[in-house]
């Protein structure tokens, strides 16, 4: 501010810019003598003349009247009227830079130079679009198929350049050149219309119209590629496979084995079977390989780690659980037995393995954790379905890794855990197995005693004998109760009887009595009847009717007085 001031009080006695001068200190602020014996008064490089004076030149974007009142590296734009920096530079500040070369480092959009980006706005390189490449940090559009080159990526897509001092953009690998691009090539035996349009060891075959890729000599198409034919000691799967002189053997399998010069002639050999002789690798049925090696000449096939042979070929072996027909066929730790449950022969893994997910895996030991029932070692099972521990079974415990029988009542023991339920292990008596207080001991185990002091077998004898007793009392009284009402159902039929036979009696008696006062004859029916019953002349006790006798008296005579008065009637 204070040099403003002295600028503004002294500038009267300054030339202004664009005038003469003559030495140098004689111009106004911000402007130089062009010579030191005569000149002009020139303004320095950072500003421009105006009305004598040297004012600030105007960054980019500000508004100008001549290319002189901008920066460098910038004009004033006759159509905005504003600086902007000229063709190749960017805007950088108040400044105007070049614009930054394909490959260096950029911190925005807009600094790179033309056909190439920042690529990234918060800083990176300057990075050419597509269909341009980086020569010599210029942006060049991409040399077409079949065009000159000096370097890499300099071509089209799918293609390279030859060489890199110099060359020709190349097609790479499974393209070909079309106009000025690349394209894929075409299969073998599909159609194609020109040479050079199909898969490497194929050329097109043109007929009439159009061609056909066809594998050159000495190859074979398969899956639209040409492979080249199999030779002495490879394999094969027709004769179109094999070399010239070799054939495909049809005696024996399709895959097969060649023999060339040195061997046995050029011809296509079934592959061995297993357990057959053989010499060399390749030679075996699939999944089999030859034992001879390490300076042996002759070896025999043998199936690889998870087959078994069977008629001469080699299968994958069966996984546990499934189903088998011989030994031999089961994966790892497993043979093959038969199920009495499901009536067939399976996989079952051997003592010590588990069957999960087709293989036998060995135990796990007590202690450990484990994922499902039947993984642990032998009597321990896991503690949950789900995972848990193997844990062993209430009449074994735990020893290291195993599941030990429990001692019984007497053994010998270390700990309480070695002994049955209810007994403990008395160090002092010489470390034995002994029930504790509320236990006793029967056939070496601890049980609860029964509480009239018998032991379990009296107690289930004395009740047995109860039962019995009982049922023979109930049988007893169910015979005299049916005898009971029996001898009921007869008496009461006799005193029935009875009961008409003396009414019927009684009856006739009256009727002859009453005949007696003319006759003094005992009437027949009563002839039998002793004296003192019967009195004609006199009416004494003993005239007494039948129905008034004693029972006793009745009863006695009853069936000979039935029978005088049949007669009598």
């Amino acid at each position: 501010m204070v040099f403003a001031e002295e600028v503004s009080s002294f500038s009267h006695f300054c030339i202004p810019a664009g005038a003469q001068c003559t030495t140098y200190g004689e111009c106004i602020v911000h402007s130089e003598c062009s010579a030191s014996h005569g000149g002009e008064c020139q303004c320095k490089k950072e500003y421009f003349q105006k009305d004598g004076k040297c004012l600030v030149k105007k960054p980019p974007g500000h508004g100008c009247e001549a290319d002189a009142e901008c920066v460098d590296d910038s004009i004033c734009s006759p159509l905005t009227g504003l600086c902007q920096c000229i063709r190749g530079l960017f805007v950088a500040g108040a400044q105007c830079k070049a614009l930054i070369d394909a490959g260096q480092p950029c911190t925005s959009l807009g600094q790179c130079v033309v056909n190439a980006e920042c690529t990234s706005n918060s800083g990176g390189l300057c990075d050419c679009a597509q269909g341009y490449f980086n020569y010599g940090g210029v942006c060049k559009e991409v040399l077409p198929a079949g065009a000159s080159c000096t370097g890499r990526g300099q071509c089209v897509n799918n293609a390279e350049c030859s060489s890199e001092t110099g060359g020709t953009c190349d097609c790479n690998v499974s393209f070909y050149k079309h106009n000025a691009t690349c394209l894929p090539v075409i299969s073998a035996d599909k159609p194609c219309t020109k040479k050079g349009q199909c898969v490497q060891f194929a050329e097109c075959l043109l007929g009439n119209e159009t061609g056909v890729c066809t594998c050159d000599v000495g190859f074979f198409q398969q899956d639209g590629n040409c492979q080249e034919l199999s030779r002495v000691g490879g394999p094969c799967q027709g004769p179109h496979q094999c070399v010239e002189n070799a054939s495909e053997d049809h005696s024996g399998q399709s895959l097969a084995f060649s023999f060339g010069a040195g061997g046995y002639n050029t011809i296509c050999e079934p592959y061995i079977a297993v357990g057959k002789p053989c010499t060399q690798k390749g030679q075996c049925v699939p999944q089999a390989e030859c034992s001879a090696g390490s300076g042996a000449a002759w070896g025999s096939c043998m199936c690889s780690p998870g087959y078994y042979s069977a008629e001469g070929a080699c299968f994958a072996r069966i996984p546990a659980e499934g189903e088998c027909t011989a030994l031999g066929q089961c994966a790892d730790h497993a043979e093959c037995s038969m199920d009495t449950d499901l009536n067939k022969e399976i996989c079952k893994c051997m003592a010590d393995f588990y069957a999960l997910n087709g293989q036998c895996w060995p135990t796990v030991d007590a202690g450990k954790p484990c994922t499902g029932w039947g993984q642990c070692v032998p009597n321990a099972q896991c503690s949950t379905d789900r995972g848990g521990t193997c844990d062993c079974s209430e009449d074994f415990y735990q020893n290291r890794t195993r599941c030990l029988e429990r001692n019984r009542v007497g053994d010998r023991c270390d700990v309480a855990s070695q002994c049955v339920k209810f007994a403990v292990c008395q160090v002092e008596n010489g470390s034995l197995c002994q029930c504790d207080a509320n236990h006793v001991e029967k056939n070496g185990r601890c049980e609860v005693p029964p509480d009239d002091g018998t032991t379990e077998e009296g107690a289930s004898e004395t009740g047995s004998n109860i039962v019995l007793i009982v049922a023979i009392v109930v049988g007893l009284l169910l015979f005299l109760l049916t005898l009971t009402c029996c001898l009921f159902f007869l008496c009461a039929r006799r005193r029935k009887k009875n009961k008409k036979n003396r009414e019927d009696v009684g009856s006739f008696t009256d009727s002859a009595l009453s005949d007696s006062t003319s006759s003094s004859r005992i009437p027949k029916p009563y002839a039998n009847y002793a004296v003192p019953f019967y009195y004609p002349a006199t009416r004494s006790v003993s005239s007494l009717p039948f129905s008034d006798m004693p029972i006793y008296m009745q009863d006695l005579t009853l069936a000979d007085t039935e029978e005088s008065a049949s007669a009598y009637i």
